[in-house]
């Protein structure tokens, strides 16, 4: 997985820093897009179908760390739905992926930033910048729906809650 979010950054942005990144799924069960949308609205992290954080952390030598965390839905009952449903949920999931990606990127590009400037000045200026752009891609994606984020709908909801993200940063 490591080397898949290095693909994000440009051939320039040799990342010295460390960096770590987790995956905690919910489960979710539906026989419908409706049930699914619905059960994800419920049990995912504070009412989104996605959650992504990350934290950047710098030490007085400038040694900085990045962890980054996932929360993706897991579909329980996916072997029994019908075969167009698991298609389109297997579209929307890729989307997903690809737009909570997005979220850790500004994570990445903020530790770049931080390093980049010896960790020099404030680099809690630099992590507020990149927290403001994840909110940011979330309007200009309408949090991932303009990106494929979306199941079928029966005219219910046309807009998904993904992408939600938020950032952390710290300084021992």
């Amino acid at each position: 997985m490591g080397l898949y979010l290095c693909a994000f950054l440009a051939p320039d942005q040799a990342l010295a820093f460390s960096r770590t990144s987790q995956t905690q799924l919910y489960d979710i069960a539906g026989s419908t897009a409706e049930e699914l949308k619905d059960a994800m609205a419920q049990n995912g992290p504070h009412g989104y179908w996605a959650y992504t954080t990350w934290y950047v952390r710098w030490s007085a030598s400038c040694e900085i760390s990045v962890q980054i965390n996932y929360t993706m839905p897991r579909w329980l009952d996916r072997d029994a739905a019908a075969p167009a449903l698991r298609e389109e949920w297997d579209r929307m999931m890729k989307n997903l992926w690809r737009h909570e990606r997005g979220h850790a990127e500004h994570g990445f590009k903020a530790a770049s930033e931080i390093e980049a400037s010896h960790c020099a000045g404030d680099p809690h200026r630099i992590t507020d910048k990149w927290a403001e752009e994840d909110k940011v891609f979330d309007e200009k994606t309408d949090h991932g729906a303009r990106q494929g984020v979306r199941l079928p709908d029966s005219g219910a909801r046309t807009s998904p809650s993904t992408g939600q993200s938020s950032s952390q940063s710290a300084q021992p």
